[in-house]
């Protein structure tokens, strides 16, 4: 399969399930669609375009993650309705996409030789689209769980 296809389809999986499961964690403060379609647009959306928009200003110093942090996390505040919270999320998404990226470096340096040892190319592939898609649940979650606590603690 084509890489770029292979990335498009990896990408509305994650948003699909990763909203899904996440729906079920929040269900009594964000409705259930809404987190699905929230994580599926705001992945989708977010990451081809703070890629093309972060390629285009400049490829080093993880602008691109930046620039894809700040999108999807944003975007995933808009549709779920936290608009004053806009940019917490995208702060949260930029800190934690970079961060992740950093991280998945470090590990595809030293464990690259073990997951193509022990399940050629396509093991490496899969480790690699399973710690991005950690690393962008984890910047939504974290993200909606700080939205909650400040709402909360707003209304008491």
């Amino acid at each position: 399969m084509d890489t770029k296809i292979h990335l498009a389809v990896s990408s509305s999986t994650e948003g699909l399930i990763g909203g899904l499961i996440f729906s079920f964690f929040i269900a009594t403060h964000v409705k259930q669609i809404r987190t699905i379609l929230a994580s599926l647009v705001a992945i989708v959306v977010g990451l081809f375009g703070g890629a093309l928009i972060g390629l285009s200003i400049y490829d080093g110093c993880q602008i691109p993650f930046l620039i894809s942090g700040m999108l999807v996390g944003g975007l995933f505040g808009l549709i779920i309705g936290a608009k004053k919270y806009v940019l917490h999320f995208a702060v949260i998404g930029a800190l934690v996409f970079v961060l992740g990226k950093i991280i998945l470096l470090y590990v595809d340096a030293l464990f690259y030789h073990f997951f193509t040892d022990f399940a050629w190319d396509q093991g490496h592939m899969v480790v690699t689209v399973a710690l991005n898609a950690l690393f962008h649940g984890i910047a939504l979650g974290l993200g909606t769980g700080i939205y909650l606590k400040r709402s909360r603690h707003k209304q008491e």
